[in-house]
């Protein structure tokens, strides 16, 4: 980021593509990271520790500025919050039963999730290039998720089919969480009281609580971290999730949302790429055009929010 002579704000700073950059593969990383840990350990024990990486946040609580919420941003934090913890537990079932680059790609309906949710509560327009982008995700899910009453495949096996399935919707869900973490995350930008602390502490408490009660329920799920590998799993997805919303922040910092957004897009190559080497997951050409199909949204948004920006600058000059 940089400050030209007319004293206006530049995002046009290489900097910013290469954290966006570094950001896609370490997503890329965690995803790869709990699609291979939850193969031996419970999801709920993964989640746990991921929520407890949150913890930290409170340090950065400004508890004197408590004043200046009223009931309504409270309640925006507390839906941002826990609607992200969602993300994350439903993004992790996902991605332990449905492969990681097809998972990777369900995710990514997140722009079209909240393009949808914008229009019904902030007031956004939803116009026929959204319409058709939504119809075109929705393809791209089905392709992806194969659902058995449609794909079924007696050489792959209706438990297999299933599964992916089941985790294609858990990634999905992942998405609408996820898209509700934007939403309310701009309307609290818009009321100027967006805290990050607070919304990472309130995940961090639904999560420690919520993943707390289950493990407490199914104790062999908190006895199944037996050797070395799970715990490298395990911090790899821990470590990868913590230092790619980092680079996220970074990259958003030198770099305007819409490039970054574009760029991210790369991540589902990345998570392919693990799937081919690093898993046992077969790449079939349903995932690819469904993967292709889910990314062509952000794509366009990205490039439509680029095509803006220049214009802005054009106008302003």
């Amino acid at each position: 980021m940089s400050i030209n002579e007319g004293g206006r704000v530049s995002y046009h700073t290489p900097i910013g593509l290469l954290f966006a950059f570094i950001s896609a593969i370490v997503w890329s990383l965690n995803s790869l990271g709990n699609s291979l840990v939850t193969k031996s350990v419970s999801v709920w024990t993964v989640s746990f520790a991921i929520s407890l990486c949150y913890l930290p946040a409170f340090v950065f609580l400004k508890l004197e500025q408590e004043d200046i919420f009223e009931t309504a941003d409270k309640i925006l934090t507390v839906a941002a919050g826990v609607s992200d913890s969602l993300s994350l537990s439903f993004g992790v079932i996902g991605f332990s039963l449905a492969p990681v680059g097809d998972a990777s790609a369900i995710i990514f309906s997140k722009s079209i999730v909240c393009a949808i949710l914008t229009s019904l509560f902030l007031e956004d327009k939803f116009n026929f290039c959204d319409g058709v982008l939504t119809l075109v995700n929705v393809i791209g899910v089905i392709l992806i998720s194969k659902p058995p009453l449609v794909f079924g495949n007696a050489d792959v096996g209706l438990e297999d089919n299933v599964d992916t399935f089941i985790g294609s919707i858990a990634a999905l869900l992942c998405a609408v969480f996820g898209a509700l973490v934007l939403v309310t995350v701009r309307k609290l930008h818009q009321r100027g009281t967006y805290d990050m602390a607070a919304i990472w502490s309130v995940k961090a408490t639904t999560g420690y609580l919520m993943f707390a009660v289950i493990l407490s329920i199914r104790l062999e799920d908190s006895q199944n971290m037996g050797t070395l590998l799970d715990w490298g799993y395990l911090f790899v997805a821990c470590a990868a999730g913590v230092l790619a919303t980092g680079f996220t922040y970074l990259a958003l910092r030198y770099q305007n949302a819409s490039v970054v957004s574009l760029i991210g897009t790369s991540e589902v190559v990345f998570a392919f790429i693990f799937q081919r080497f690093l898993t046992e997951d077969n790449v079939d050409w349903k995932s690819i055009i469904g993967s292709i199909c889910v990314t062509l949204p952000p794509v366009c948004y990205g490039l439509k929010g680029i095509v803006q920006l220049r214009q802005s600058d054009i106008e302003q000059q």
